[in-house]
C-alpha cells in the first residue's frame, strides 16, 4: 500500500518507468487524470490547462504580449466560464493531488507531487536524472525523432519544467534531499530502475 511520485528530467524515461511500475505492481497510473480534474474544477477546457502547463507558467505573460491563440483569448472573455491562471492551477493541484493520493497504490507522474505530498504517509518520491546526451538519445529512440528535433524538445521541456517548479517556490528542486531515491538513467536501464523502486517499497 503506497503512493509513488516520479519526478524527472525530460527524456530520462519517467513516464515509461511509471507505466512499467504501475503494470508490475497493479497500481493506478496517474498523469493525464490530474489535468482533467484541474480543468473540471476550474470550469475550463483541458486544452487551456495543457496550454498553461506546456507554456511553463507563461500564459499570462504571453497573453499580455499578444502571443496567446485567439481561441484562448475568446475563452478569457467568455463570461460564462471561469478563468484559470498559474496561481489557481497550483492551488488546485494542492487540492486535487492529495485527494488522488488517498486511493493508495498509485504512481503519480510529475505535477509537483513530490512537494505537494512531501509529508504524506506511505509515499515514496523518486527522481530520474540523466545527462543531456542520454536524454536526447532516449527521445530519438523512443519517439523516432531526429537528433535536432530531440535536442530542441529536451531543451524546451527543461525550460518549461524550471518555470513550473518555480511556482511551487521550489529552489534547487532536483536536490537529492527532496527524494527517497534518485536514479541516474544514464547509468542504469529501465528494468533495473523498476527493481530499485520496488525495493524501496519494502525497505
Amino acid at each position: 500500500m503506497a503512493v509513488i511520485t516520479i519526478s524527472r528530467q525530460f527524456g530520462a524515461g519517467g513516464i515509461t518507468l511509471g507505466q512499467q511500475l504501475a503494470k508490475k505492481l497493479s497500481y493506478g497510473f496517474i498523469y493525464e487524470e490530474i489535468i482533467e480534474k484541474v480543468a473540471e474544477k476550474a470550469a475550463v477546457s483541458k486544452d487551456w490547462v495543457k496550454s498553461l502547463v506546456k507554456d511553463g507558467g507563461g500564459t499570462l505573460s504571453n497573453f499580455m504580449a499578444g502571443f496567446v491563440p485567439s481561441r484562448l483569448i475568446d475563452h478569457i472573455f467568455d463570461t460564462q466560464r471561469q478563468y484559470m491562471d498559474e496561481k489557481t492551477y497550483i492551488k488546485l493541484l494542492y487540492e486535487i493531488v492529495p485527494q488522488i493520493a488517498q486511493r493508495d497504490n498509485i504512481v503519480i507522474i510529475g505535477r509537483g507531487a513530490q512537494f505537494i505530498l512531501k509529508d504524506y504517509p506511505d509515499t515514496h518520491h523518486v527522481l530520474l536524472i540523466a545527462d543531456l546526451a542520454h536524454r536526447i538519445n532516449f527521445m530519438m529512440r523512443r519517439y523516432q525523432l531526429s537528433e535536432d528535433a530531440a535536442r530542441k524538445a529536451v531543451t524546451k521541456e527543461d525550460l518549461r519544467r524550471r518555470k513550473l517548479l518555480r511556482l511551487f517556490k521550489a529552489v534547487d528542486y532536483d536536490r537529492p534531499e527532496h527524494y527517497d531515491l534518485v536514479l541516474n538513467m544514464g547509468k542504469i536501464n529501465i528494468d533495473l530502475a523498476q527493481e530499485l523502486v520496488c525495493d524501496l517499497l519494502v525497505a
